[in-house]
């Protein structure tokens, strides 16, 4: 074989190797978005003296923003000034299940907001 022949048969090749990455990462985030919600807010507690809301929500993400595989659940808190709308504070953490991870956020970022979570029946 010439050299423009081998040249052609390893272009083709290269296109089909991206066309196969492209389709397997479509599949990927489609597979991610179906099977999996957006970020979805659980638990909303506002603080006693009314200044702040406690968002406390889970996102389930890749590890890996790109490239959607071994996707988890992310648990934020999200604190938001009620005067003024603004986002105070955004966090996350896990600690093993939706329950605890939305204690141990609100022990460090909410105080007011642990009894409401404690107090609730999660459901696996």
């Amino acid at each position: 074989m010439n050299r423009k022949k081998i040249a052609g048969l390893l272009s083709i090749l290269v296109v089909l190797v991206i066309f196969c990455a492209a389709l397997l990462w479509i599949q990927l985030w489609i597979q991610l978005n179906t099977l999996w919600p957006p970020e979805q807010v659980y638990v909303d507690e506002v603080s006693p003296d009314g200044t702040k809301i406690a968002l406390f929500s889970v996102k389930y993400q890749g590890l890996t923003p790109w490239l959607p595989t071994d996707v988890e659940p992310y648990c934020y808190v999200t604190l938001v000034d009620t005067q003024r709308g603004t986002v105070l504070l955004r966090e996350t953490d896990y600690h093993g299940d939706v329950k605890s991870s939305f204690v141990a956020l609100a022990k460090n970022h909410a105080p007011w907001a642990v009894q409401a979570i404690d107090s609730r029946i999660w459901v696996p």
